[in-house]
Order: C-alpha cells, then sequence, then structure tokens
C-alpha cells in the first residue's frame, strides 16, 4: 500500500512537472526538467520490477499492468531520443516529437488508482453502444428534418442566418444547418430567414411575370411553417435527443455507483485475487486447509468482507480438535 501511495504522487508531481513545459524555455530549467524526468522513470521501472518480482507472470493478467510497461517503455526511448538529439534536427527530432506526445498517457496511470475516476471510465466505456444507438436515432432525426427543410426552404432569399454556406440548397447543405440549429447556434435568425415574406421578398407571381416563365418560383418563405418547423426541430432535437446521450451517461454512473457501494466490490474482489496469488504462487488454483485461516486474516487486514473477523471464527481454521475441545470445556466452566 506504501508503494501504491508513493508511486501515486510521484505520477502526480510528474503531470505538475509537464504542465510547466513551455515553448523556448530556458536551457537551465529544460535541463532540470530531464533530470526530474529520469528519477521518475526510474521510480516507474523500480515499481514495475518489485511487481514483477512479487506476481512473477501473473504480472501480466492484469492490463494495467501492460499498460504501465507500455507508458514506461515508450517514455525510455522518448528520453534516450532526447538525449541523442540535442542541438539535432531531421527525422529523430520528428520520431522524437511523436514520442512525446505518449507522455501525456502517464496522466492516465491515476485512473487505476482512483476509484470516482475509475468509476466514471467504466460507466463511459459501457455506454458506448447505447450512445452509438442514440446517435442512429439522431441521425434520422436530423435526416428527416434536412428532407423537409429541401422540400420547403431551398429557394428562399439569403439573409442574415441563410447564407451561401448555411442553406437548404441540398440534404448535405440542410444536415450542417440544422447541426448547428440543434446546439442553439443562431436558430432565431435562420427561422426569421426562412419565415420571410412579401414585401421583403419576390412571390411566384411577381418572378413569373417579370421572367416571363409560368414555372418561375419566388424566393419568398412561410412564417408560419418556419416557426412550427424550427420550434419543433429545436424542442425535440436540443431539449429531448441530445439529452438521452446524458441520461444513458448518468444511468449507466448511477448502475455503477450502486455496485460500487455493494458490501462486495471490485476492489475487494482484487484484494482477494493479489491475496491469494500470495499464498498459491504457481496458480494451482487453490491452498491447503491450513493456508484458510492465513487468508481470512490478510483479507481483514485489507478491511475486505470475505475476510471479516466472524467468518474466521465460524470455521475455526487451522485450530486443532484438542485445543478447540479445551477451549469449550473452559467457556463452559466460565458459564457455571
Amino acid at each position: 500500500r506504501l508503494l501504491l501511495e508513493g508511486v501515486t504522487v510521484v505520477i502526480v508531481l510528474n503531470i505538475i512537472l509537464m504542465a510547466t513545459e513551455s515553448y523556448a524555455q530556458p536551457l537551465r530549467w529544460r535541463d532540470l526538467m530531464l533530470v526530474f524526468n529520469w528519477l521518475f522513470l526510474a521510480v516507474y521501472i523500480i515499481e514495475i520490477l518489485i511487481k514483477l518480482g512479487a506476481y512473477h507472470h501473473h504480472f501480466f493478467i492484469d492490463p494495467w499492468n501492460i499498460f504501465d510497461v507500455v507508458v514506461v517503455v515508450s517514455s525510455l526511448v522518448e528520453s534516450f531520443l532526447a538525449v541523442q538529439q540535442q542541438g539535432h534536427s531531421g527525422s529523430g527530432v520528428q520520431a522524437l516529437r511523436s514520442l512525446r506526445m505518449l507522455k501525456v498517457l502517464r496522466t492516465l496511470r491515476l485512473v487505476r488508482r482512483a476509484r470516482r475516476l475509475r468509476l466514471m471510465i467504466r460507466a463511459l466505456l459501457s455506454s458506448i453502444p447505447p450512445i452509438l444507438s442514440s446517435m442512429v436515432f439522431l441521425g434520422l432525426f436530423l435526416f428527416i428534418f434536412s428532407i423537409l427543410g429541401v422540400q420547403t426552404f431551398s429557394g428562399v432569399r439569403y439573409g442574415k442566418g441563410l447564407h451561401a454556406r448555411n442553406n437548404f440548397h441540398t440534404p448535405y447543405n440542410g444536415l450542417v444547418l440544422l447541426s448547428r440549429v440543434i446546439t442553439g447556434e443562431n436558430w432565431e435568425t435562420v427561422m426569421r430567414d426562412c419565415g420571410v415574406e412579401y414585401p421583403r421578398c419576390t412571390t411566384d407571381e411577381e418572378a413569373q411575370r417579370v421572367l416571363g416563365d409560368v414555372q418561375a418560383i419566388g424566393d419568398c418563405g412561410d412564417t408560419w411553417f418556419s416557426y412550427f418547423f424550427f420550434d419543433l426541430y429545436y424542442l425535440a432535437g436540443s431539449n429531448i435527443l441530445l439529452n438521452l446521450f446524458v441520461a444513458v451517461l448518468l444511468e449507466n454512473f448511477f448502475n455503477f455507483q450502486v455496485q460500487d457501494d455493494f458490501v462486495l466490490n471490485e476492489m475487494h474482489l482484487q484484494t482477494y485475487q493479489s491475496v491469494w496469488r500470495e499464498l498459491d504462487p504457481l496458480g494451482h488454483g487453490k491452498i491447503k486447509t491450513g493456508l484458510l485461516r492465513e487468508l481470512l486474516s490478510k483479507l481483514s487486514a485489507h478491511g475486505n468482507p470475505l475476510g471479516s473477523c466472524a467468518l474466521a471464527n465460524e470455521f475455526k481454521v487451522g485450530e486443532s480438535r484438542g485445543a478447540r475441545r479445551g477451549r469449550e470445556e473452559a467457556r463452559r466452566g466460565r458459564e457455571k
């Protein structure tokens, strides 16, 4: 536990140090950051070596351990390149810049150590399938209103909201416009432009008379339909459909929160696995009966309900028959 807390502090200090990095920083500070970077790497390497010595091949069962190894190896390569490429330019510098982006992954190492943050990540990952379904439904909703907009407002004259890059001339343009409207970007102006009427526009009759073409179409809109169209779209899209994504995230976070608040949660299971590996280092999947009391006592020391004292006392594991008989007789004597 001390190792876990110590490495967590080192990760936080490393993040703070990375936040101080800037363009054209003093040479002395850059050299000092390089020294600190090697110190942090040394701590990370020592942590991995200690875990490898404790868990052996079981170390690679946990995906987070593999992630830690990848981060440390990439950081080592980046640090060696940084030393070799000082004062040089070329492809090596480009590779160095690419590897430096991987330094951001060090911040993710805090996820496994922060229970609440890990809970949010799990909720986010489990929300991906329902979020994809919601996105498909939202896409259909946008497409339907885009087709309606093209059929109704494709020839409306430009205004403050409608212009060459924001119109209903094609379904694609309509999708782009409605994507902006659903976020609330200037949607009232677009609604008023689509509802423009005579005398601020050219009616069909006037266009046919001026052009001498009975099929000529004016550039007027429809005020009432425009207001109905955009009000309905904004109400359903912004206030209902977009909130589906928030609802999905909240539901999954609440479900994981309930599971985490159980008497037996994921952290307890991880502790159980860790203690079991100590007693079964070769991974046989079973331990001797005499080690069961040690298992329960170690779990109890970690605050794990699987190792509660009540459970240990109930089974009286590892206690000889004679000792148990003597303890029972002593108890009866006290009762008399």
